[in-house]
């Protein structure tokens, strides 16, 4: 990860946080009728390989804020893995690595789903260096 991706990534979750402070944190276990906004940081995430013959890879931490827990995490690719493919609750994270250096990737998706049915999706690129 390079130390622009790891600023903007914490300039992200930072925002995040302040958000969700601002406006409170629920469980909204009661009803679907009052559930706090549903969204995760970052949404997205690009990996470049070390060289023209090498496609990225890496590991991106995501974090779950607002909806209503338990979250399910489903993978869309093999060439990713996505660790826990559960989240119990918001603030909560799941790890999403792209492993294969021969597998370029444009857009492979993880659809994560609320409790409610909700869902928002994590997009991962992965390209060649230069």
């Amino acid at each position: 990860m390079t130390s622009m991706h790891r600023l903007t990534l914490h300039a992200a979750l930072l925002a995040a946080v302040v958000a969700v402070n601002a406006c409170g944190v629920g469980n909204d276990d009661e009803t679907a009728g009052s559930l706090t906004p549903f969204n995760i940081v970052p949404n997205a995430s690009t990996f470049t390989g070390p060289n023209s013959t090498t496609c990225g890879t890496g590991t991106t931490r995501v974090f779950i804020f607002g909806g209503a827990g338990p979250y399910q995490i489903h993978n869309t690719s093999p060439e990713l893995t996505v660790t826990p493919t559960t989240v119990n609750e918001p603030g909560q994270f799941f790890d999403v690595t792209a492993f294969d250096p021969t597998v370029c990737l444009t857009t492979a998706s993880i659809v994560v789903v609320d409790k409610w049915g909700r869902q928002v999706v994590f997009n991962v690129t992965t390209s060649r260096g230069t």
